[in-house]
């Protein structure tokens, strides 16, 4: 496989540290296109080197990463609802943001959406990814 750049590296280490950014804003800190941090990131042995970067972080590892992710597609919200200045009752539901959040904030960490836009399309999401998510639904809901 390919080794990668220093520039190649720069990028790898900018997007582990702020999973987040776009790709202009991260081309904008390296003094790089955006377009190159595109193309760089599609790259097989960059998007490698993403994995073993992160692999070495415990917390990053792919088993950890899939139970946070499950854990977070899990997510649930309290809401209160008061009357006159008193709660009166309480609600637990669906965080669909904070779902949202972690599925696209793991999913770039590991190089596997698409594009940089936002996560709305389950095409933008590659196979490997969606047989991950698929892999650690299984496992949660059993046989």
């Amino acid at each position: 496989m390919k080794r990668v750049t220093a520039k190649q590296a720069a990028i790898v280490r900018e997007r582990i540290k702020t999973p987040h950014a776009t790709q202009k804003e991260i081309g904008r800190k390296l003094g790089v296109d955006q377009r190159y941090v595109a193309r760089e990131l599609t790259k097989p042995h960059v998007a490698a080197a993403m994995r073993e970067q992160m692999d070495r972080r415990p917390k990053l590892i792919s088993d950890a990463l899939l139970e946070r992710l499950e854990e977070g597609l899990e997510a649930k919200e309290t809401k209160f609802f008061a009357h006159e200045g008193e709660v009166i009752s309480k609600r637990e539901t669906v965080d669909y943001g904070t779902r949202h959040r972690y599925l696209d904030t793991a999913l770039r960490l590991r190089g596997e959406l698409r594009n940089d836009g936002p996560t709305t399309n389950i095409a933008m999401f590659t196979p490997e990814a969606l047989d991950a998510l698929i892999a650690a639904t299984n496992r949660r809901d059993g046989p």
